[in-house]
């Protein structure tokens, strides 16, 4: 593509050469430069001169302008659907994280702040001594990185920002991947715009959200870059005889390339527990390559090698952090292994089978009998490590009553994927298939990648929906083209002119009805027996050539009404429904302001009242009870004990004597409206709907202060959420005539809503009463008036009245 400041220049230089003035000129120039050189020059010419070369051509401004609004449209959307719930998380100063599970890795990272002595000391990433595992032993490398970084930057900085920065790293490389397979930078844009409207995305890589998904997806969109790029230079060489796979292999980028692509598979196997169902699909890919390449007629054993190098230095790197550090369970860390040795076999014995010309279509099944019979050998070799993958299967898709385990297709094929994922999943579902069809006749291992990706984490997918986050990266990249592909057929666009492979047709019988007795050395240059070139063999189909001379790396502006009309329209219409699927379902995954006033009142009495844990743990629902303890207490790495508590303390019937009970172990309980399925005379009836205080059919209670209500009015079908405070309470004791009826209370009034809070005691056959209030305040006994302080209250002291 020619530079408009080389046209000029160009233009220039042909004028000067048509004109005989301006040649005059030209030689007097010359003469100038001559007497300048030698001293006599002006330097008011070389100022002139100087000011004219520094010049930026308008013609050129307007030619990077739309690209440049490309770029900002594209990652300012990414940015504003990964910070859009800015005012729910940063508040007061600090982070109020959605969901659940990001306070674990907070609590982590502030375990390690406080044990660690500033980022070099290193000796805090192998955990405390005689320690089996590192950390958690689960996600040793996310809990090591968030710490290095917060002793670095803070750790607010790293909670709040780490997943944003995570997500535009991914978009730039999906930029690079899309780009790459396509040559053509207004697909590259569109697959960071389709991935910014991801709603699950959205949702685990949005501003505070710091869990192990960032960690994830920045390592598999590493992953999948490396493989992209290693892949692309074997496809040029299969189109240009002129440039072999030997010639590329001795250049140092491809070994630089399988480096870092090796370094994502190590890295990956310690991020989270779950990773290897992400690593082996790697070794999919070199099943389907292998064939792949034998019938493009290009050397598995070549073209690969570098891929090979990747899944090595994966699972040393794997092996290493974990012999070293004590980092993962070895039945984690053995997948790079097992994925790295059956990826030399396959290649082996594929370049075997290219050697002796037999037919490519043969080789799949027997790749997945020695498949099967790897997996069998790890059996016998390693058969704990095998017996931990079947728990851990069990622990991952077992596991019900969470959100993120049911299906993507729930609750049905189409709403399930559309709240997921958004309109990306439709657009890129057809575009999948094609391009699968396409992968399957024609030599397109970039594709390949994703083909076999995209299929594995849809499969995993449709068991538990959390996978819906990875396979959000790979389908961005097939609706990015689909979007650009139909503008382009709706004249609203340039059309993409590089596109995967010919039409399909007749997928099945080529591949059935291969001819081998053809030459397959692909650096020898020579035609088969059937006089094809090379790159035809087999009935493979020739890709069209995606060079530089096809690229489009610029965008244009739209030429005409209808393009300016056709585009925005598109452009606003998959905007305004995605974001606000987005939008939907990250400020639903936020804390709300009652959520958030409610943990501050908690932390605020907690600290007034001095206690310690476990005194002053919360008891919530277990959705939410991470963060409440996070800030209540700063022990956020466990809700088993709520998950399996709260329910059955708000079907308690005697919540006072339960109060007592639990008092030491239980500090604060929160209500949600959500848990509405109890009936009258429960605990969540008593505190939810009548807020502790009296009913027809029993005393207040005596060991619930209230400390916030959320709701929108006065009436208790308004109320959306109670924290409490479980005290001893203080007890008013007395004397009076046996029988009598003593009454006492005063007015609470909590987040602006005011109600009377009494308490009643019949004088017993002795003359004595007692009532124990569970409010400080200004109580009236006949006529005495007594104030209780707020110590009073927590530390259970008595007050006797006349």
């Amino acid at each position: 593509m020619t530079d408009p400041a080389d046209s000029s220049a160009s233009e220039h230089d042909e004028q000067t050469s048509m004109d005989p003035t301006r040649a005059d000129d030209t030689e007097s120039e010359s003469e100038t430069e001559t007497e300048t050189e030698s001293g006599s020059g002006s330097e008011t010419d070389k100022e002139t001169s100087l000011d004219s070369d520094s010049d930026f051509p308008p013609e050129a401004v307007r030619a990077v302008a739309p690209t440049i609004a490309g770029v900002l449209l594209s990652f300012g959307t990414l940015l504003v659907f990964r910070i859009n719930t800015y005012q729910l998380v940063v508040r007061g100063g600090g982070v109020v994280s959605g969901l659940n599970d990001p306070y674990y890795f907070r609590d982590w990272m502030e375990r390690l702040l406080a044990a660690g002595d500033g980022p070099t000391d290193l000796s805090i990433l192998s955990g405390p001594s005689g320690q089996q595992f590192a950390f958690d032993g689960v996600r040793p490398a996310t809990h090591a990185i968030n710490w290095w970084l917060a002793e670095l930057i803070g750790p607010d900085l790293v909670t709040a920002w780490l997943p944003v920065v995570s997500s535009l790293a991914v978009g730039v490389l999906l930029l690079g991947v899309s780009y790459r397979l396509t040559r053509d930078l207004r697909v590259g844009l569109a697959t960071v715009g389709m991935f910014a409207f991801v709603p699950l995305h959205a949702v685990y890589s949005g501003i505070g959200f710091l869990d192990h998904q960032p960690h994830q997806y920045f390592w598999l969109g590493v992953l999948l870059t490396g493989l992209v790029w290693l892949a692309e230079p074997s496809r040029d060489s299969h189109t240009d005889s002129a440039s072999p796979v030997s010639v590329s292999l001795s250049s140092p980028r491809p070994w630089a390339i399988a480096a870092l692509t090796g370094i994502a598979v190590g890295v990956s196997a310690h991020v989270w527990g779950g990773s290897p169902l992400l690593i082996a699909p790697l070794f999919a890919y070199v099943v389907f390559r292998t064939p792949m390449d034998i019938r493009a007629g290009v050397s598995p054993g070549r073209a690969l090698l570098p891929v090979l190098g990747a899944t090595a230095v994966g699972a040393g790197l794997a092996i290493g952090l974990h012999l070293f550090l004590n980092w993962g369970e070895l039945y984690v860390v053995l997948m790079p292994v097992y994925v790295s040795v059956g990826s030399t076999v396959i290649v082996g014995i594929g370049e075997l089978w290219r050697r002796v010309n037999l037919p490519p279509a043969g080789l799949i099944p027997l790749e997945a009998v020695i498949a099967a019979g790897g997996v069998w050998a790890a059996r016998r070799l390693s058969a704990d490590a095998i017996a931990q993958y079947t728990d851990r299967a069990d622990a991952l898709f077992g596991r019900d009553s969470i959100a993120e385990t049911v299906s993507l297709f729930e609750p049905t094929v189409l709403t399930g994927p559309f709240v997921r994922l958004g309109v990306v999943f439709f657009i890129a579902i057809p575009v999948l298939l094609w391009i699968s069809g396409l992968v399957a006749r024609s030599y397109e291992p970039g594709w390949l990648t994703l083909v076999v990706y995209t299929w594995a984490l849809l499969a995993a997918a449709l068991i538990q929906n959390r996978f819906a986050g990875q396979l959000s990266l790979v389908i961005a990249v097939f609706a990015g083209l689909g979007f650009v592909a139909l503008l382009g057929r709706l004249g609203f666009m340039r059309p993409v002119t590089a596109l995967p492979g010919p039409g399909v047709t007749a997928v099945v019988s080529e591949w059935l009805t291969t001819d081998t007795d053809t030459k397959t050395d692909e650096d020898s240059g020579e035609t088969g027996t059937d006089g094809r070139q090379r790159g035809e063999i087999g009935g493979l189909d020739r890709p069209q050539d995606r060079d530089q001379s096809q690229a489009i790396t610029r965008l244009e502006s739209p030429t005409t009404r209808r393009e300016s009309l056709g585009l925005g329209a598109a452009l606003v219409a998959t905007g305004v429904v995605s974001g606000a699927l987005v939008d939907a379902q990250t400020t639903a995954t936020s804390y709300s302001d009652g959520e958030y006033r409610a943990a501050q009142a908690i932390a605020s009495h907690q600290e007034a009242v001095s206690r310690e844990y476990p005194a002053n743990f919360v008891l919530s629902r277990w959705g939410s009870n991470r963060m409440y303890n996070y800030f209540a207490n700063g022990e956020s790495e466990s809700y088993s004990f709520a998950r399996q508590t709260y329910p059955e303390f708000l079907s308690e019937q005697s919540p006072d004597e339960w109060a007592e009970t639990n008092r030491d172990r239980v500090g604060y309980v929160v209500i949600s409206s959500e848990d509405a399925d109890f009936p009258p005379g429960t605990a969540y009836h008593m505190l939810q709907k009548r807020l502790g205080v009296a009913m027809e059919y029993r005393n207040p209670l005596s060991h619930y202060r209230l400390l916030s209500l959320a709701g929108d009015g006065d009436s208790p079908a308004d109320w959306t959420l109670s924290a409490f405070a479980l005290v001893p309470g203080a007890t008013i004791t007395g004397t009076g005539t046996p029988g009598e009826t003593v009454i006492t209370g005063t007015d609470v009034t909590v987040s602006g809503v005011t109600f009377p809070y009494k308490q009643a005691a019949t004088v017993d056959e002795e003359g004595q009463f007692a009532v124990t209030v569970a409010y400080p305040g200004e109580y009236t006994l006949r006529d005495t008036q007594l104030q209780i302080p707020e110590s009073a209250v927590v530390a259970g002291r008595s007050f006797s009245v006349k």
